[in-house]
């Protein structure tokens, strides 16, 4: 097996001295060498960079680190029963998806965000002017809570 420095390692064959290398622990590969008898000797770290020696290759199997799916959030939320939205990559116009295809590479998902409530302000109105008093409104104003731009006016 080849190895290169950076690869996660996972120990076969632990140490017969009862310390580093534990069996089935994870090590980074700081730098190899060849040992006078041909065999590799891997130089290597605990998770936090601590060194812990050199050992034959021979000892450790590389970890198959697997980077996690470019939609993995989404796809949770999914299964979840969130709601997905789906926008082609050149515009931002997005759209209900209910069979999201998560390999399509012409497309963006995201998790449907929540519509945000309306906002209502009370407001008192007379011949002097306008004031902001809910105990005396007579005027009630509806402001969109997406786009916080007034939606509707009511005389109460």
């Amino acid at each position: 097996m080849t190895f290169k420095v950076g690869d996660k390692v996972r120990c076969v064959e632990p140490s017969s001295f009862g310390h580093h290398p534990y069996r089935n622990n994870i090590y980074e590969v700081t730098s190899i060498r060849r040992a006078a008898d041909g065999r590799t000797l891997l130089s290597l770290s605990t998770g936090c960079g601590r060194p812990v020696g050199e050992w034959y290759s021979s000892r450790f199997v590389l970890e198959q680190t697997t980077k996690p799916h470019k939609w993995a959030k989404e796809i949770k939320a999914w299964a979840d029963g969130a709601q997905i939205e789906v926008s082609p990559i050149s515009s931002n116009l997005w759209r209900d998806c209910h069979s999201p295809i998560w390999n399509d590479t012409y497309v963006n998902f995201r998790i449907k965000p929540e519509k945000k409530p309306d906002v209502y302000r009370w407001y008192f109105m007379d011949q002097a002017g306008v004031r902001h008093d809910p105990a005396a409104a007579n005027l009630q104003c509806t402001f969109d809570g997406e786009t916080g731009k007034l939606k509707k006016v009511e005389l109460l």
